[in-house]
Formats: structure tokens, C-alpha cells, sequence
């Protein structure tokens, strides 16, 4: 199995060792230098696997920042810029088998470690990771127990709460929440979880799926991709920290969350709406949309680096 960090820089994966260990690379002088540059970080199928890529704001600068290859072709998805930019935490499935762990790619030079343990099956992987602000640790989500705090080098592992999330995960930007949203128990909706103690309160009850909520970078409004129908296509609303002042910004999301600019102006979300999915920005007011992808292929998930450029 072998990966490679965009077109100039060879990563090869000869092993997934112990939890928090890097994976073995070769590199290519020159390694990720503009990667921290790019503003979006993104998955995309268009070059025929699903791989990592990363491009600015106004659709300039496209990079590929993983080239998998092998028997098995690994699945890469659901990134996260660490608040420096120096890292990029993303869910990879090595073995193509429905069983992800988290890694960890750093982006000067192309090394990259798994920072969750090996899963034992299908129900015991590591989805959907988002870092602390201060970059010190990654929380993550488990099919079968709930949600997870590690520390960023594969270190010192705690389960945070058995409440269940049914998709990605964000931290509040003051390091004390975890926003997720659930469709399970008494309370189905969105719910804060204390990062101290594990106590969770439900910010917003809801009828129908909820996927990443997304805290701004004030931490003064959530963002949240809500899917209306069975085609999979999505409200993208904005409300109030505690739920309300609920507002629509788009009615054609598709595959994946939201995600705010730096500034809190704009958002970031994968859209049907030229009827293949491309990565759109979008005013918060819902004003001036701009596809800022344009490919053949599908193009979601996307993360905006939280730092300014």
C-alpha cells in the first residue's frame, strides 16, 4: 500500500504501527510547502479514488494531498486543518473494509501517524475527527461507544460520552464544548457535551437528520446541514449558539456538512447544484454563491482552515 503527498512528494505506507506512531515515508525535498497556503481542504473522487485535496477560496490553487494506491485502495475523507495549518487530521479505511481509523498528515513535510487504535471490526473504527483549538487533541466518534478525546500524537485516549453521534463533530472555539447531533434516545437534536466532566445539554430538538453542525468561529452561531428528503439533498441553516433565530442560507446541499471562514462571513458546503457535487462558498446571508471546484467528478466534505490567511 502506498500513498503520496500531492504531485511532489512521495509518502510511502509500509506500515500502520502502534497507535500514535508514524507511518513510515520516503520524501521528496519540497514536501507540502504550499499546502499551508490553501484555504479549503476537501475529498474528492475525481481522480477516481476517494483522496484529500486542498484549494483556496476562489477556487485557485487545487492540490492533491494523497495519491493511494495498492491492492486494497485506501478511502480518505472527512479532514480537519489543525488551527496552526501545520497538520490535516482525516478518517482513512487502508483496507477498503467499512473500518476507518483517524491520521494525522503533517503538512511541511508529508509524515503522517494514526492517532486511534487499531479497529477490532466493523462497529470499532474512528470517524469524523476535530481538533481542540489549542491543537493539543482530536476528538472523534465511535460507532459502538460514543465519543472520544486523544491526545493529537496517539497518546492518552479517554471516552468523553457513550451518547451517540450520528455524524461529524465540532469543538467549540473557547476548548470547553463538542457540538453533535444525534436522531437517538429521548432527545434527538442537537446537543453540546462539556469536555471537563462529559455532561451533555440539548442546544435544539429536531424531526429528521441533522449532519455537522458546525460551531463559527466566534463561537456565537452554529452552522448545520439538515437533510430534507430521500435524494439526500440538505438545508444549510444558521441559528443561534443556543438554537435559536433558526435561518436558511441554501437548499441544495448534498454529501457532507458546512463549514465557516475564518472571518464568519461565508460558508463552505458540497452542493448539487449544477447536478454534480462541487464545493460551493456562500455568503452567510446566503448572497453571492461561487463554485469554486468545477470538476467532472464529486467533490464534498469540505473544512475551512480555521486560522487567517
Amino acid at each position: 500500500m502506498r500513498r503520496t503527498l500531492v504531485s511532489s512528494t512521495l509518502v510511502a505506507f509500509l506500515s500502520c504501527g502502534p497507535c500514535g506512531s508514524a507511518i513510515s515515508n520516503s520524501k521528496v525535498k519540497g514536501a507540502a510547502a504550499q499546502t499551508a497556503d490553501a484555504e479549503i481542504v476537501f475529498t474528492s473522487t475525481r481522480d477516481g479514488n476517494r483522496e484529500l485535496y486542498s484549494i483556496k477560496a476562489d477556487g485557485s490553487g487545487a492540490q492533491r494531498l494523497t495519491r493511494n494506491s495498492g491492492v486494497h485502495t485506501p478511502s480518505d475523507g472527512w479532514a480537519e486543518w489543525s488551527p496552526d495549518g501545520t497538520e490535516i487530521a482525516y478518517m482513512s479505511d487502508p483496507q477498503r473494509h467499512g473500518v476507518f481509523s483517524i491520521y494525522v498528515m503533517r503538512t511541511l513535510d508529508g509524515d503522517i501517524r494514526r492517532v486511534t487504535p487499531e479497529p477490532a471490526g466493523r462497529r470499532d473504527d474512528s470517524e469524523f475527527p476535530t481538533w481542540s483549538p489549542d491543537g493539543a487533541n482530536i476528538a472523534y466518534v465511535s460507532p459502538s461507544s460514543g465519543i472520544h478525546i486523544v491526545d493529537s500524537q496517539g497518546s492518552g485516549g479517554r471516552l468523553l460520552t457513550s451518547t451517540h453521534s450520528d455524524g461529524p463533530i465540532s469543538w467549540s472555539p473557547d476548548g470547553t464544548k463538542i457540538l453533535f447531533a444525534t436522531e437517538r434516545g429521548r432527545s434527538p437534536g442537537i446537543h453540546v457535551v462539556d469536555v471537563a466532566n462529559g455532561e451533555t445539554v440539548l442546544v435544539r430538538e429536531f424531526s429528521g437528520s441533522y449532519f455537522r453542525p458546525e460551531w463559527s468561529p466566534d463561537g456565537s452561531r452554529i452552522a448545520v446541514a439538515s437533510v430534507v428528503g430521500e435524494d439526500s439533498l440538505s438545508l444549510i441553516q444558521v441559528m443561534d449558539a443556543d438554537g435559536s433565530n433558526l435561518t436558511q442560507v441554501a437548499d441544495d446541499g448534498y454529501q457532507g456538512g458546512v463549514s465557516w471562514s475564518p472571518d464568519g462571513r461565508r460558508l463552505a458546503y458540497a452542493s448539487l447544484r449544477g447536478g454534480n457535487s462541487e464545493i460551493i462558498v456562500i455568503g452567510v446571508d446566503g448572497s453571492n454563491p461561487v463554485n469554486i471546484t468545477r470538476s467532472p467528478r464529486a467533490d464534498f466534505d469540505p473544512h475551512w482552515a480555521r486560522r487567517r490567511q
